[in-house]
């Protein structure tokens, strides 16, 4: 069973909550920020992850490890993953005749002018072909730095356009990474990036009739499960990874990975279809008992 076969056999919810009746197409509505309409913002960053994408092809550490983790040169390019070696936003702004301040506003240099991504693997939200928001791993697993850091601002939902293809049905993921992997299994996702969803992140997923949550195997991963069970109903359905996988990403690295995960998804949907029929068989029987 693929995973949009899973979801057809859930079948759409014949009840959706009043926060998620936000639209059903994806041209309708769409998540949008304020800054993301400042035309400057737009041709930095822009700017910024074309020069990050040219620097990740020539650059045989990111691209080490990237291959090191399964991920291989099409799902990359696909993606438009960058590099910030640091040092070379600046000059290369100057160059594209962009001023530098736009890019402070932006939050790609610091007060100093130190690039703010320097050192990461950097993963572009795309929207309408424009980057509208950039998230960077740390390559050097010693450093004291956070592993991931994002922009300033609003944190959107990685993976919008592509899940919303298809509102049926989309798995949810922590990382941008685990994101990687799904579009690298050819499988609808959405990112987080995190553990803590904002009331506005909450209402558009919402706009999903089922979200197979696959979050970190860590007790983080388990409670951001269980306050979304509570915040969006029936519509989300935890997904449990095999033993000793922590997430997605973990998964890449594995031969049979992509086997692995619709598997996962596969046993989501046995449990979440037998959790159903039990639940319409003890109706019955308190029916059938309260007729006497």
């Amino acid at each position: 069973m693929t995973f949009r076969e899973a979801a057809e056999r859930l079948g759409a919810d014949p009840n959706p909550s009043s926060i998620g009746d936000l639209g059903r197409h994806p041209r309708q509505r769409r998540a949008r920020t304020a800054v993301e309409h400042d035309p400057t913002r737009t041709a930095v960053l822009s700017a910024a992850a074309e020069l990050y994408r040219n620097r990740l092809l020539v650059d045989p550490e990111p691209l080490t490890y990237l291959a090191e983790r399964g991920f291989g040169k099409e799902v990359v390019e696909q993606a438009q993953l960058g590099y910030a070696a640091g040092g070379e936003l600046v000059p290369y702004l100057a160059w594209r005749r962009l001023p530098a301040h736009a890019a402070r506003r932006a939050g790609l240099l610091d007060s100093d002018g130190r690039e703010r991504l320097a050192g990461r693997i950097v993963f572009p939200e795309v929207r309408d072909g424009e980057p509208i928001w950039l998230i960077g791993r740390l390559l050097d697993a010693d450093s004291q730095d956070p592993r991931y850091l994002g922009l300033p601002g609003v944190k959107p939902l990685l993976g919008w356009e592509e899940a919303s293809r298809d509102r049926r049905g989309t798995c949810l993921v922590e990382g941008p990474l685990d994101l990687l992997a799904l579009r690298q299994w050819g499988v609808p996702g959405l990112a987080l990036c995190g553990t803590g969803p904002s009331p506005d992140t909450v209402a558009q997923l919402a706009r999903w009739d089922r979200l197979y949550a696959v979050l970190d195997a860590d007790a983080a991963g388990q409670e951001a499960t269980a306050r979304l069970v509570d915040l969006l109903g029936a519509r989300v359905i935890p997904v449990a990874l095999p033993p000793g996988i922590k997430d997605p990403a973990d998964l890449a690295q594995r031969p049979k990975g992509s086997e692995l995960f619709r598997g996962a998804i596969r046993s989501a949907v046995a449990r979440r279809a037998k959790q159903g029929l039990a639940h319409s068989q003890g109706g019955l029987r308190a029916k059938s008992s309260a007729n006497g």
